[in-house]
């Protein structure tokens, strides 16, 4: 027998909560795993982006929003960035010039989830030296992108203190922030 109307939509919420959840777990596993990589490479102290990353993939206030979101009928990939969404632009909007920069850390998270959900996995080597020319490098970008002929980063927001830049300082990649057009 087929299953139809609500059993249907049901049996759909469990195999979307399914992904999710297993995205959220390779992506705990791919932080922890990051960071062992990268401890040789960088300063304890940009070390603990890592650390903040896996916390908040495993806050359940921000966890359990994405769940309700898929729950009230969202495929896994609109309600992490719906969720994403909301909590950048009530960080955006605060006066506190932490919690806007901590923004790009949930972006960056999302976009990290995101990756696990496409099972995206990235890293193709450049075949010729190559500069980076984006508006914005997360972390999780930076770590995704091969750093061989990798010759430098211009971004045109972050700052010097940015999480991909004190990576790309840490690999000896040439960096520029805050270009224009």
């Amino acid at each position: 027998r087929v299953l139809g109307g609500s059993a249907w939509s049901l049996f759909v919420g469990v195999v979307v909560l399914k992904r999710l959840e297993d995205a959220l777990a390779r992506s705990r596993a791919e932080l922890s795993a990051l960071k062992a990589r990268m401890a040789p490479l960088m300063p304890e102290g940009d070390l603990k982006i890592f650390d903040g990353h896996r916390l908040i993939l495993e806050d359940e206030e921000f966890t359990g929003r994405i769940r309700n979101t898929v729950q009230d009928g969202y495929a896994a990939e609109s309600a992490l960035f719906r969720v994403i969404d909301e909590v950048s632009a009530q960080m955006l909007a605060v006066a506190d010039g932490y919690l806007r920069e901590r923004a790009t850390d949930f972006r960056d998270v999302g976009h990290r989830v995101l990756r696990h959900l496409r099972q995206e996995d990235g890293k193709g080597p450049f075949t010729r030296p190559t500069v980076i020319v984006a508006e914005e490098l997360t972390l999780s970008q930076l770590t995704l992108v091969s750093h061989e002929n990798l010759v430098g980063i211009a971004l045109q927001s972050g700052g010097v203190t940015s999480h991909a830049a004190n990576l790309a300082r840490s690999f000896e990649i040439r960096t520029v922030v805050g270009i224009e057009h």
